[in-house]
């Protein structure tokens, strides 16, 4: 009887298991790639790569979206005394997570340079974002450039070089925080400050 049923239930796993990898393939969650391959070709004319040699400060806030590589944010942080970049998830609810403008104004009183990543391409919830406010327009990591569609790994691989760090020396809150503040390049929190929680 044993041997009758556990190949059998092998089988149906192993059935199981191809159906979920399958779905896996073929389902898009928010949040999982970067959302770009179900853009319109309107929607992918706005985002745009920014070019060896071009430099994040020649840049002013407009409805484009660029994506780029840890080195040309580490340039631009280079000559800068403060700079807060702050990863902003289209769909989050976490505690953590907060609309863009909401961000912007929280830190306008500080003499930070306010840099905002969106983790992916959701554009109807970033059009719905008020972004007037912004000094520089949003960017988003260079997933081409860091060879994966995938979010969590274009964001590790982008967050490693901006530390010059192996990621399996970095740490985990690090890792995936939402903010993180340099000085001339240098990381030197991971904390929101207090401007930034809601109710202080």
């Amino acid at each position: 009887m044993r041997r009758t049923i556990f190949p059998t239930l092998l089988n149906l796993f192993f059935i199981l298991s191809i159906l979920f990898l399958q779905s896996c393939i073929v389902i898009n969650l928010n949040g999982y790639n970067s959302g770009y391959k179900k853009l319109s070709p309107e929607q992918k004319s706005r985002i745009l790569v920014l070019e060896e040699g071009s430099s994040i400060h020649q840049l002013s806030n407009n409805d484009t979206i660029y994506k780029i590589k840890a080195d040309q944010l580490l340039e631009f942080m280079a000559s800068e005394d403060s700079v807060l970049v702050h990863f902003w998830s289209p769909n989050c609810s976490s505690p953590l997570c907060y609309p863009i403008d909401y961000v912007n104004e929280a830190y306008a009183s500080t003499s930070y340079t306010l840099i905002i990543i969106t983790d992916y391409f959701d554009m109807e919830v970033i059009d719905g974002q008020n972004i007037e406010g912004l000094q520089y327009p949003l960017f988003a990591v260079n997933g081409e450039y860091y060879d994966t569609d995938i979010c969590y790994k274009y964001h590790e691989r982008f967050v490693a070089d901006l530390l010059k760090q192996d990621k399996k020396n970095i740490e985990k809150f690090t890792l995936y925080t939402r903010h993180m503040l340099f000085s001339k390049g240098k990381l030197v929190s991971t904390s929101p400050t207090k401007v930034l929680k809601k109710g202080t």
